[in-house]
């Protein structure tokens, strides 16, 4: 696919990753050691470099994911899920 990859962000662990691998990419960072990564609840936002980009990786996602190969994080899944749904409303009106 054309255009698709991965653009280093100097400074900043991982990359901004487009074409919908953006999960994998954020976990593989993580286990490399990081502690911190950079997510958008609701999947909400974009990205102003990359005309395809459709949003940001979802934090309901990416803990999803982390909860299925067993990494545990102080997330409350139900209150995030909530406060995501929240936003979506308010942001719609």
């Amino acid at each position: 696919m054309s255009g698709c990859g991965t653009a280093p962000l100097p400074g900043l662990p991982g990359a901004v990753t487009i074409c919908g691998v953006a999960t994998p990419g954020q976990v593989a960072v993580l286990h490399s050691g990081a502690t911190t990564v950079d997510i958008s609840t609701g999947g909400l936002g974009g990205c102003p470099y990359a005309e395809t980009a459709t949003g940001n990786l979802a934090t309901e996602s990416l803990l999803w994911q982390l909860d299925g190969l067993g990494m545990r994080t102080a997330v409350d899944f139900a209150k995030l899920t909530e406060t995501s749904a929240w936003l979506q409303r308010h942001l719609r009106d």
